[in-house]
């Protein structure tokens, strides 16, 4: 099974600053390593307001739910290594990558 990484550099909610988030497929955008916008609709105005941005860190493959939950810690710290210091430090993580 595929899982693909995005890490969260702005949000509406600053608390999720930092936050991965995985999906089972691709986002258009962000692409691996660009900043992209996160849009939300509105219900009341009837458009799309940007309520952040993620930047794109690759996929992973994995064989069930249990290789994902053994790896998945390491996969994050290298899919972190992979992007560039700019996005991490953005996204308040780089004491991720020096634990």
């Amino acid at each position: 099974m595929r899982k693909h990484f995005y890490l969260v550099t702005e949000d509406d909610d600053p608390e999720s600053v930092g936050a991965i988030m995985t999906t089972d497929s691709r986002r258009n955008r962000p692409t691996k390593n660009k900043e992209a916008p996160v849009h939300k609709f509105d219900e009341e105005t009837g458009e799309f307001d940007e309520r952040g941005k993620l930047v794109g860190m690759g996929y992973e493959d994995f064989e069930d739910e249990d290789d994902l939950d053994e790896r998945i810690a390491d996969v994050i710290q290298t899919k972190l290594s992979d992007i560039d210091d700019e996005w991490v430090e953005k996204a308040g993580v780089a004491e991720v990558l020096e634990a």
